[in-house]
């Protein structure tokens, strides 16, 4: 096939959007331009759903990052675990990780779908071409699910915060109860001994009270009859109020005496009731601090596994539908390229692999297992085909060297014998004359 430029077809020069989407096709810029414009559509959509799962991984790679790695906001209740400093370090990784993620997932799909074949030139799928497609059509399920999975979790962020909230909460009350049995009976029994010591701080100001309520009986009688004498009697201070007043003087006696007795007992009765006040305090606030605690421990209960779970329990066929999607969308190219029709591309691709080999005086019918009636043959051992150029070079330049170590020998041989004649000519000249006779 002769060389074909866009000159020659007359076709003007592919737009930057056709060049990029024709090069994530992984398809030949130079040979669509001699096609028609249907082959160069058909490229097009292939690269635009490589380029768009491309798209979709740096998205999904980015959220994925930003909810592993972002401070968590609460949503149960207490202080926030997020700070501005601390989301914008995130921002910055998350997009980063997420577009290396995305040149990955591109570049994989790209390879995908440029080393898939175009099939038997039929619009109907075969058994052996599905077989021999197997292998990258699972790989694009599984890059499907990876990609599914981050994009339902923020497709689906406010029912999954609503699922969250709740799931925390749980954890948070079944944490805060291990801490109250774990505290109750240091509780219990602080309780206990500040009521034994209440009620024995009551025992003894009872009859302090018991008292002073006499006193208060006694002088209440008195005034009384100071005022009008009781009843028949003379008004004033008679023999009545002189024994009233007998009673309160003693009466007063055993208070100052009840009292100078019990307050010592008293005080420190109330200061052990301090002292034990103060450990149910400490107690207190050493639940209110394991409480605080139980709050964080539940609102860390928040990364992206727990997150695809609960999209899982939430709504399972959103989440299924999502993954399908993302599935249909990666296994698409492969499927279609098995059913596209073969046309000019396909035949200028074939032709322009034929002529690389035959310019390289590559003979593959030897590699190559005869295929059925319509079909093209399949290549067996890349190792099996003949290779007339390394062949032509191999022999050239190993003659080369044969011929150098061939002259080299003759070389050797002759000046060998040249030697040995010199030797029986002249042997005196090859051997050391004896050494003189020492002096007497």
């Amino acid at each position: 096939m002769s060389e074909m430029t866009m000159e020659d077809e007359g076709r003007k020069p592919f737009g930057m959007i056709t060049r990029f989407l024709v090069f994530c096709a992984g398809a030949d810029e130079r040979l669509l331009r001699a096609c028609p414009n249907s082959d160069l559509v058909k490229i097009q959509g292939i690269g635009g759903v490589v380029a768009a799962t491309g798209l979709l991984a740096f998205l999904s790679g980015s959220y994925a990052f930003y909810t592993v790695f972002s401070p968590k906001e609460s949503l149960i209740g207490g202080a926030a675990m997020a700070s501005a400093t601390g989301s914008g370090f995130a921002a910055v990784g998350a997009l980063v990780f997420g577009l290396i993620w995305a040149l990955v997932i591109f570049n994989l799909d790209r390879f995908i779908v440029a080393a898939s074949g175009p099939g038997d030139g039929k619009d109907t799928i075969s058994g052996s071409e599905f077989r021999t497609a197997l292998p990258r059509i699972v790989m694009a399920v599984l890059i499907g699910l990876v990609l599914a999975a981050p994009l339902e979790v923020r497709i689906m962020k406010t029912e999954i915060e609503a699922a969250l909230s709740m799931a925390q909460s749980k954890k948070q009350a079944e944490l805060n109860a291990l801490t109250d049995a774990r505290l109750k009976d240091d509780r219990q029994r602080l309780d206990a001994e500040l009521s034994r010591v209440r009620a024995e701080v009551s025992d003894r100001e009872q009859k302090v009270t018991e008292l002073q309520e006499q006193l208060r009986k006694f002088t209440e009688d008195l005034n009384r009859e100071l005022q009008d004498g009781g009843t028949g009697r003379v008004r004033g201070d008679g023999p009545v109020a002189a024994a009233l007043r007998s009673n309160m003087r003693e009466v007063e006696t055993r208070l100052a005496a009840e009292r100078e007795a019990v307050q010592p007992q008293i005080q420190g009765l109330q200061r052990e009731a301090a002292d034990i006040q103060r450990r149910i305090d400490a107690l207190q606030q050493k639940r209110d601090d394991e409480y605080a605690i139980n709050t964080k421990n539940a609102q860390r209960d928040d990364g992206l596994m727990r997150r695809i779970t609960l999209a899982h329990e939430v709504s399972p066929v959103a989440s299924y539908l999502l993954k399908f999607l993302l599935i249909v969308i990666e296994v698409a190219p492969i499927i279609f390229k098995l059913m596209l029709i073969a046309g000019p591309y396909e035949y200028f691709t074939e032709n322009e692999k034929r002529l690389a080999i035959a310019r390289r005086a590559i003979d593959v019918a030897g590699a190559v297992r005869p295929g059925a009636a319509g079909k093209p043959g399949e290549l067996l051992e890349v190792k099996a085909a003949r290779y007339a150029q390394a062949e032509a070079i191999t022999a050239r330049e190993v003659g080369k060297f044969r011929v150098e170590a061939n002259l080299t020998n003759a070389a050797l041989e002759a000046h060998q014998k040249r030697l040995e004649a010199d030797i029986g000519a002249h042997p005196e000249r090859y051997v050391d004359p004896p050494p003189p006779a020492s002096q007497a």
